[in-house]
C-alpha cells in the first residue's frame, strides 16, 4: 500500500465535490489484498478506543471502502479519530500499518 496515496477528501472541496466522490476511505493497493482498517478515538489522555474495523478484499490499483461515519446504526460523535489501515496479501505478508488523523466535525 502506498502511504502517500492514502488521503481523504480535501477540506477546501466543494458539497457537490464531495457528494460525487461519495463517503469512503479512498487508498491504493499494489496488489490484491484483504484490508482492515480500524478506527479509533483519539482520548484526553492519549488513549485510543477503537469504535469499529472496516474489512474488504480489494484488487490492486485505485480502491474506496465505503464508510459514512456510521458503525451499524451508532453514528460517530464529533471529535478527533485516527484509522490505522493494515493490507494482507494471498500469501498472508501484512505490509505495514499506515495511520491517518482525521476529525468529525459537528453540526
Amino acid at each position: 500500500m502506498e502511504r502517500d496515496r492514502f488521503r481523504g477528501t480535501k477540506a477546501n472541496a466543494t458539497a457537490k465535490q464531495r457528494a460525487k466522490r461519495g463517503p469512503g476511505v479512498p487508498l491504493r493497493l499494489s496488489e490484491s489484498a484483504q484490508v482492515a482498517i480500524a478506527i479509533e478515538r483519539e482520548g484526553r489522555c492519549k488513549t485510543t478506543r477503537c469504535r469499529g474495523v472496516l474489512s474488504a478484499a480489494l484488487t490492486a490499483g485505485a480502491n474506496r471502502v465505503p464508510f459514512g461515519g456510521r458503525f451499524g446504526k451508532t453514528r460517530l460523535k464529533p471529535g478527533k479519530y485516527q484509522a490505522t489501515v493494515v493490507a494482507t496479501d494471498a500469501a498472508g505478508q501484512q505490509s505495514a500499518p499506515v495511520t491517518v488523523r482525521f476529525r468529525i466535525a459537528g453540526r
